[in-house]
């Protein structure tokens, strides 16, 4: 099969055969070119459209048409919003005493109020309730992204 340009041989029987009302394969198969290369070609070439033998033939007079009624789409700008989920009440902070070397208790909250490199370190000191820390030092340690 043949990829370069059309030489002015090939395009003489192109249009030649076009002209005869050959096929468009029939063409490509005599021209050693595919048939969109032959379809393109006499396309840019200005030559006669054929009737496309993909779409049927219609017989008889064209249906009438029915007009249909038209649809009518009522939107509302305010939608109903989901109701909100209740939320949570926001911890409040340990006021009580602080905590010193509380030596890795899994029990006791490990946050540092003051200067972690201090040489008198303290800590909270509540109940842990998540991970290491206390409720409140949970809540700020944490922060929750919104997909």
């Amino acid at each position: 099969m043949n990829n370069g340009p059309f030489t002015e041989d090939e395009l003489d029987q192109l249009k030649r055969l076009w002209e005869q009302g050959m096929l468009t394969r029939e063409i490509a198969k005599a021209l050693g070119r595919s048939k969109n290369s032959v379809v393109g070609k006499a396309h840019r070439l200005g030559l006669k459209a054929r009737p496309s033998p993909i779409r049927g033939k219609r017989v008889g007079p064209p249906k009438p048409r029915v007009e249909k009624p038209a649809r009518v789409v009522v939107r509302s700008f305010f939608r109903p919003r989901p109701p909100k989920p209740p939320t949570k009440p926001v911890p409040q902070p340990y006021d009580g005493p602080l905590v010193a070397g509380v030596g890795g208790r899994r029990d006791v909250c490990q946050w540092i109020p003051g200067d972690p490199m201090g040489a008198d370190t303290l800590y909270c000191g509540q109940t842990t309730v998540r991970g290491c820390y206390c409720e409140y030092h949970h809540s700020l340690s944490v922060r929750i992204v919104k997909a």
